[in-house]
């Protein structure tokens, strides 16, 4: 069982984006106290995963390394709207070059919730980047509204039954 949430919430008239998860990967073992929240290489966005460490953990590490690699994305020249494009596209050429699987066409566990302030919008954005197995890549979907939350958006096996 693995559950990642991103939100936003008001608090005293200031908007903030918080992230949570369990802590315990999985795969053949048991390990506890494992983060699956990570910052990024910017100040405006945060990711957290869910799902299979073995795709999840090196897409988020690859993501890191593109924002790190050009200076717009790094210092936030880059509107998030148009980071989650480059993360898509890092993504998905990360998927690509997967090989050698015992089953290419297995359904791989992939959540990624992705989320930070636009400048442009001026308000919060957050997206779960997720495998589509028909059609064979990364695709997102944003936030909706939930229990009275405006912005929220959950991965992991228990999103499933949220999410309906």
């Amino acid at each position: 069982m693995t559950l990642a949430i991103a939100w936003v919430r008001t608090v005293k008239g200031c908007q903030e984006l918080l992230f949570a998860s369990d802590s315990r990967l999985c795969g053949g073992m048991r390990w506890d106290q494992c983060p699956k929240i990570m910052t990024l290489p910017r100040t405006d966005c945060a990711i957290a995963f869910a799902g299979e460490t073995f795709y999840t953990y090196p897409l988020m590490l690859q993501l890191c390394n593109a924002i790190s690699s050009y200076t717009r994305s790094q210092n936030g020249a880059m509107d998030i709207h148009d980071l989650r494009g480059h993360a898509l596209k890092v993504f998905n050429s990360m998927c690509l070059e997967i090989h050698n699987a015992s089953d290419p066409d297995e359904n791989k566990d992939i959540e990624i919730l992705f989320g930070g302030y636009s400048w442009v919008r001026k308000k919060f954005s957050i997206w779960n980047f997720h495998y589509e197995v028909s059609e064979r890549k990364i695709a997102y979907r944003t936030s909706r509204k939930s229990n009275g939350i405006d912005h929220v958006i959950f991965a992991g096996d228990w999103a499933k039954n949220r999410e309906k």
